[in-house]
């Protein structure tokens, strides 16, 4: 891992645009237990019941939205809340600063930018075949492992087939999801996930295979401000009313 620690604003910037030009993708964090799956995380150490909250997610989500494919549909369960196996990482370094930037960290640990190659030996690039549960027979493809999908087969049954069925402990996968709402598109995400979901793993891949700049406290609020002025705040990258009501509530509190 190289690990980058940066004394001033443009020190910042010039480190984050060298890795933007080499197409990192980006994960902003204030807690080492953000790295993990939210399945992983203190408390919250259920990797086995991930099946069975999908499965009550696509109980009911259809009343709410509809996906084209499984990664879709995993995609629109971690938006929402969902204890899943993704991680949210973004193409800009910006986006991933606001995130690590955006509440005060935690004593004992730092504003990091965790950035890592996408085109790294041990990652994977999940492939997506199109699919619609009407064809007659599905293809499914990450990395190496390819099943076969039934037409009439659940998202969560799908998916718990693909991950039963991969076996390397080293891989990370990144997948892109159709960008199907506002906030996603905002923050030009996208998503990392481990094929099996044991927390040292995670942990020791980030450590060997990451790129790590670190942010100072005494940067914090000039780099919240430039972001501001980039348009790169609560506002603009999650676009709802409860954004906007909270970023109205920080700037009130702020001046």
């Amino acid at each position: 891992m190289e690990r980058i620690e940066v004394k001033t604003l443009k020190e910042l910037k010039d480190s984050l645009d060298q890795l933007l030009s080499k197409q990192f993708i980006f994960r902003g964090i204030n807690d080492k237990d953000q790295l993990l799956p939210q399945l992983l995380r203190k408390n919250k150490n259920c990797p086995d019941k991930e099946f069975d909250l999908l499965k009550t997610f696509e109980k009911y989500y259809e009343l709410y939205s509809s996906a084209h494919d499984c990664w879709e549909f995993l995609s629109i369960a971690q938006h929402y809340g969902l204890m899943t196996r993704l991680i949210d990482f973004s193409r800009n370094p910006y986006v991933a600063l606001f995130f690590s930037l955006r509440f005060e960290k935690k004593s004992g640990c730092d504003y990091e930018i965790y950035a890592i190659d996408p085109k790294g030996k041990f990652i994977d690039k999940v492939e997506i075949l199109k699919y619609s549960r009407d064809y007659d027979s599905l293809l499914g493809h990450v990395g190496f492992k390819t099943i076969e999908i039934e037409p009439d087969r659940s998202f969560s049954d799908t998916l718990r087939d693909i991950f039963k069925g991969s076996m390397s402990i080293k891989n990370i996968n990144v997948i892109e999801p159709n960008l199907t709402n506002s906030r996603m598109l905002a923050q030009q995400g996208l998503f990392v996930f481990p094929d099996v979901l044991e927390k040292q793993p995670i942990m020791d891949f980030f450590a060997s295979e990451a790129t790590v700049i670190v942010i100072p406290d005494i940067l914090r609020k000039e780099a919240l401000e430039y972001l501001s002025k980039m348009g790169f705040d609560e506002f603009h990258l999650m676009p709802d009313l409860a954004s906007i009501c909270s970023e109205a509530n920080n700037q009130a509190l702020n001046e």
